[in-house]
């Protein structure tokens, strides 16, 4: 190839030729070809290496398999067949594991939580969120990296402040505005916080908003960690909270059907960007005590493949739990590291939803309602950056 044909393309070239015109593929050139495109190793906080592609502001963990179909992808689309034909015939070679461990080592900077501030971040644009404000702001203009999976893929439209809230003495009384009557989940929330006396029925409410605004957040206070318990019957609704959870945040879920004591690798599918964990219908007699480390401290996840991670405790995930039985234990220790919520029997295996609006949550909602949602879960950050920690009947 002529040094015209060379300078015609714009990515670095990771083939050469010889004098005798015998093309080879030069591993150096192309680990700084992948450099180039954003591809490359990431160290994460536990010490361990993964692969990673920067697109921009948003950073995924990607496979062996994945860059070998990038890199002839991209030769199909852009190099001359000999490179191709190479890339072939010698893969193995060329993209074996020795050479994929070499490649340049990528830093993002990810955000660091803040105690007054959480992002939300959707396609094409991100809310900030404060106790005062809630801004839409251009990715350009953020400033650090996202992980892909942080991303919800819709593009809503903020809406007003949805409900007020009035503490005085001890009473609370809460107001909707109309798109607050209009939203299915905020409404979902209030009937299942019906237990007959208005004060209780309204503390009840804000319990659940602003346990949610705490899920909703990054930021880990180690002067309140706690795991959310939601009570119920079967069918109260409970596990609905946890299915939008799993939506808009990088969730792991785990059907409790062994504790952490007699199933080592229950934490397996926890990776780095993780923010909240589901332990489903945990069973009678479960032993919270064996949760009391990954609540607290930090949070060591043994992997199948024989590696030992610590998730140190202000980057672990959250604990949101379901539950038809009362979790035993007395004491402060279990009293601190618990955020019960109760849901009422307004809703049962005759009663759902979808017959108070008449639509399946989530799969038939429209625009219209994941916009209101979506401002709810950030009105709900901003009522727990106001209130804290309340529980029923407004204890704190």
């Amino acid at each position: 190839m002529s040094k015209q044909q060379k300078e015609s393309f714009d990515d670095p070239i990771f083939w050469t030729y010889a004098p005798e015109s015998s093309l080879d593929i030069d591993v150096a050139a192309m680990r700084e070809f992948f450099r180039a495109h954003g591809i490359g190793i990431y160290r994460t906080q536990c010490g361990g290496l993964c692969h990673i592609c920067m697109d921009g502001h948003t950073v995924s963990v990607v496979s062996t398999d994945w860059i070998r179909d990038y890199i002839i992808n991209y030769a199909e689309k852009n190099c001359p067949h000999g490179v191709l034909n190479k890339l072939y015939k010698n893969m193995s070679e060329v993209l074996c594991m020795w050479q994929l461990a070499h490649l340049c080592q990528l830093k993002p900077v990810f955000w660091k939580p803040e105690k007054r501030i959480q992002y939300f971040y959707f396609s094409g644009t991100c809310w900030q969120v404060t106790p005062d404000s809630i801004d839409e702001i251009a990715y350009p203009d953020l400033g650090h990296s996202v992980w892909d999976d942080h991303i919800i893929k819709h593009t809503p439209q903020m809406r007003d402040r949805m409900i007020d809230i009035k503490l005085e003495e001890g009473k609370c009384k809460l107001s909707f505005t109309e798109d607050g009557r209009h939203c299915h989940f905020l409404q979902y929330l209030k009937n299942a916080s019906n237990f007959g006396s208005d004060d209780w029925n309204a503390f009840s409410l804000l319990s659940k908003l602003c346990a949610i605004g705490y899920l909703m957040m990054d930021y880990k206070d180690v002067n309140q960690p706690a795991a959310v318990i939601a009570y119920g019957e079967s069918g109260s609704g409970k596990s609905l909270l946890g299915e939008l959870l799993r939506r808009v945040r990088p969730t792991v879920f785990i059907p409790l059907r062994k504790s952490p004591m007699e199933d080592v690798f229950i934490w397996n599918d926890i990776k780095e960007s993780t923010r909240l964990v589901i332990l489903d219908n945990i069973r009678r007699h479960f032993d919270f005590e064996e949760l009391f480390p990954v609540i607290s401290s930090d949070w060591k996840i043994y992997k199948k493949g024989g590696d030992v991670e610590t998730r140190l405790f202000r980057s672990s995930p959250k604990l949101y739990i379901t539950s038809s039985w009362q979790i035993e234990g007395e004491g402060e220790s279990f009293r601190v590291r618990q955020w019960k919520l109760w849901f009422s029997s307004h809703y049962n295996h005759y009663h759902k939803p979808v017959d108070d609006y008449g639509t399946l949550f989530f799969s038939e909602w429209d625009e219209e309602q994941w916009n209101l949602t979506y401002t709810m879960l950030a009105r709900c950050v901003q009522i727990y950056m106001m209130y804290g920690k309340i529980e029923e009947g407004g204890k704190s």
